[in-house]
C-alpha cells in the first residue's frame, strides 16, 4: 500500500477508535436494557468490525507499528 494511503487509513482507524471509546463511555452511564444502550451496543459492534477491516487492509504495516 502506498505510504500516503497507509497514513490516511491510520488516521481513519484512530478516529474510529476514538468514536468507539466515546460510545463505550456513554454506555457505562445508560440503563442496562434501554433502547439507546442497545443502539449504542450495535454501533460499537459495527465500529469494531470497521476497525478490524481497516487493520486487515493495511496488512503487515499494522503489525510493524504495534511491535515498536
Amino acid at each position: 500500500m502506498p505510504p500516503l494511503l497507509a497514513l490516511e487509513l491510520h488516521g481513519r482507524i484512530g478516529g474510529l477508535i476514538r468514536e468507539r471509546h466515546d460510545l463505550l463511555k456513554q454506555m457505562s452511564r445508560m440503563a442496562p436494557r434501554c433502547r439507546r444502550r442497545l443502539d449504542a451496543e450495535r454501533a460499537v459492534a459495527a465500529l469494531t468490525r470497521q476497525i478490524l477491516a481497516a487493520e486487515i487492509s493495511l496488512g503487515p504495516a499494522v503489525k510493524k507499528d504495534r511491535k515498536s
